[in-house]
């Protein structure tokens, strides 16, 4: 009996211990809970991980939105066919050549020189120093025209070059382009990649689309022209109907389709 006690005794005193005297095991810490940095990275939102670039910036600097961008020399931009730009693109041109760095946006002197055409001074001081040159394919429309006319060269349809750029300050710049008009026609004809014949009426006249003004001069049909547009603070030239109506579309994007209005055809 003695020795039964003792063991219920130890037990007793050994179950108090454990339960009340016993010193606790000191608590984890958080760090030792935490997996290292580098498995925490995946669980960063993507964007602190890398920068993602929107799309919107990649094309930021573009004054309209094109199809794609072709790079030639300043010499190959008078022998486009279409064999390099199809029918109903707008392709933004890259220069590159000897004398001009690889490029999108082109010094306005620069193009000047090398494209041989003429902007009069009360103009060339309200615009940007640098520009966009665009090529419109032509287009269906543009083949029927021709047809309708009986002008079965390839070049009456064929692509057109344009001009895009910012100008100073649009008020006076609307009254140095009517003033330019006496001789808009003459100072971009090289412009003009086609053959060109008499105009067929004396002075620019006035087109609506989508609510906005074209002056333009048909040489002799609406295919082979000389036009632009000042839509708030941006200048389009171009040198066929389509082509400034395709740059219309593309600058200034309209739910509503509204009617054209040619004065003058």
């Amino acid at each position: 009996m003695a020795v039964l006690g003792t063991v219920i005794l130890t037990f007793i005193i050994g179950e108090i211990w454990w339960f009340f005297l016993r010193e606790e095991p000191s608590a984890v810490t958080t760090q030792e809970l935490l997996p290292p940095p580098q498995e925490l990275q995946p669980l960063l939102p993507p964007e602190e991980i890398a920068p993602v670039m929107e799309l919107s910036e990649l094309a930021a600097a573009d004054l309209l939105s094109y199809d794609r961008v072709q790079t030639l020399a300043w010499a190959d931009l008078t022998a486009l066919s279409g064999d390099v730009i199809a029918s109903g693109e707008l392709v933004k041109i890259k220069i590159a050549d000897e004398f001009v760095a690889e490029t999108t946006a082109l010094p306005l002197d620069n193009v000047i020189g090398s494209l041989k055409i003429k902007i009069t001074a009360a103009v060339a001081q309200n615009l940007a120093e640098e520009l966009e040159i665009f090529v419109f394919g032509g287009n269906t429309f543009d083949q029927n025209e021709c047809a309708r006319a009986k002008n079965t060269s390839p070049n009456c349809w064929g692509p057109r070059l344009g001009l895009v750029m910012k100008v100073a300050d649009p008020v006076k710049i609307s009254a140095a382009l009517r003033a330019w008009e006496k001789t808009m026609s003459a100072d971009l004809k090289p412009l003009v990649l086609a053959k060109t014949g008499l105009a067929a009426t004396p002075t620019f006249q006035t087109g609506l689309y989508q609510s906005q003004t074209i002056r333009y001069k048909n040489l002799p049909i609406n295919t082979i022209t000389v036009e632009y547009a000042l839509i708030d603070n941006v200048l389009i030239i171009t040198t066929s109907k389509s082509a400034i109506l395709k740059a219309i579309d593309v600058l200034k994007i309209s739910d509503s389709e509204e009617s054209i209005l040619y004065e003058g055809e």
